[in-house]
């Protein structure tokens, strides 16, 4: 059965939201949470955690927004060393066509 979890963390409280496929809600609750930023639906009319958590989930659930998986730190290790590498790459062929257009004195 798939379910879709909406939450609206604040800086006290985060409010959980849960569907299922239908939209239908599943469960509501709140737990405590201590963040440093709070992320809002600020578009809705009745503005409440509690609706913050259930639209993310309806959202969620309805596809605009799709998973995306977090990458290990081994992962991004390696791509910062081929970005570096593309980089360096890059400033050699500069330097090679400098050299080859410059004028003969």
């Amino acid at each position: 059965m798939e379910h879709y979890v909406g939450l609206d963390v604040s800086l006290e409280e985060t409010a959980v939201c849960v569907l299922d496929k239908t939209g239908k809600i599943i469960w509501r609750g709140r737990c405590s949470s201590d963040p440093d930023a709070k992320a809002a639906l600020s578009l809705q009319v009745n503005k409440t955690d509690d609706n913050d958590a259930h639209g993310l989930a309806q959202i969620v659930r309805t596809g605009w927004y799709r998973e995306v998986a977090v990458k290990s730190m081994d992962s991004q290790a390696v791509r910062v060393l081929l970005m570096a590498r593309a980089q360096l790459i890059s400033q050699r062929q500069a330097t090679a066509n400098q050299i080859c257009s410059r004028p003969s004195a």
